[in-house]
């Protein structure tokens, strides 16, 4: 079985292009999407968003162009924090990345995340040609990039992330710490936290410790 992280930019898309517009900003999928009607080629979905931000500015600013693409038909804030909201919006698109993969005999791994521009997708397939055939069938929608391709790996006996770790490593992500060199520290990281740089490096470095193994073996075999 073969496991892909891709990434779909779509024209006219409101997550691809608000995040392209924002890429500080990421939008995770919270929940199942319902899909609410198809009709001539056009589907209408509404689906829960976990929105992460770098400060309140920047967040009141991406859900307002968010609101005001002509891609939703509705957006309501849940929950709102001054770097974080949960949403859920009711959206209308033309040929769907998320149809195309259900239907091409793939399984999601996890949840759909717009990100700097892309709308990304973690996804599993039986065999090499499935996924070509995938691969194929997107770039019909917009552009196509992928980010990691290999062998499934089966996790078992992990020890699950606590909420603080995820968070942890999360944030360290979307602000590219892994990057090279480093575009934010850990003090910054803990501020935006807002907790104490000791108690940030300890749910990071937990956090690391438990996905980073599974991660380099998952790797194995595709180089």
């Amino acid at each position: 079985m073969k496991e892909i992280e891709l990434g779909v930019y779509h024209q006219n898309c409101w997550g691809s292009e608000s995040s392209a517009a924002f890429p500080e900003v990421s939008a995770r999928e919270k929940g199942p999407i319902t899909i609410m009607k198809r009709q001539n080629g056009k589907t209408t979905a509404h689906v829960t968003w976990d929105i992460k931000a770098q400060d309140k500015n920047s967040l009141e600013n991406y859900l307002n162009f968010v609101k005001s693409h002509k891609g939703i038909m509705n957006l309501e804030v849940f929950r709102k924090t001054d770097n974080s909201a949960i949403t859920s919006t009711i959206q209308k698109c033309v040929g769907s990345s998320y149809d195309t993969i259900v239907n091409g005999n793939c399984l999601y791994t996890g949840p759909i995340v717009q990100e700097n521009g892309y709308e990304r997708h973690k996804v599993l397939a039986r065999n090499p040609k499935e996924l070509i055939n995938l691969l194929n069938e997107l770039e019909i929608l917009g552009e196509v990039k992928v980010f990691r391709a290999g062998n499934f790996v089966e996790r078992k006996n992990d020890e699950p992330l606590t909420g603080k770790q995820f968070s942890a490593l999360e944030l360290a992500q979307m602000h590219n710490y892994y990057s090279w060199p480093r575009n934010v520290t850990l003090e910054e990281l803990a501020g935006f936290a807002k907790c104490s740089r000791r108690a940030y490096q300890e749910n990071l470095r937990k956090a690391e410790a438990k996905v980073f193994p599974n991660f380099i073996k998952g790797l194995k075999g595709s180089f």
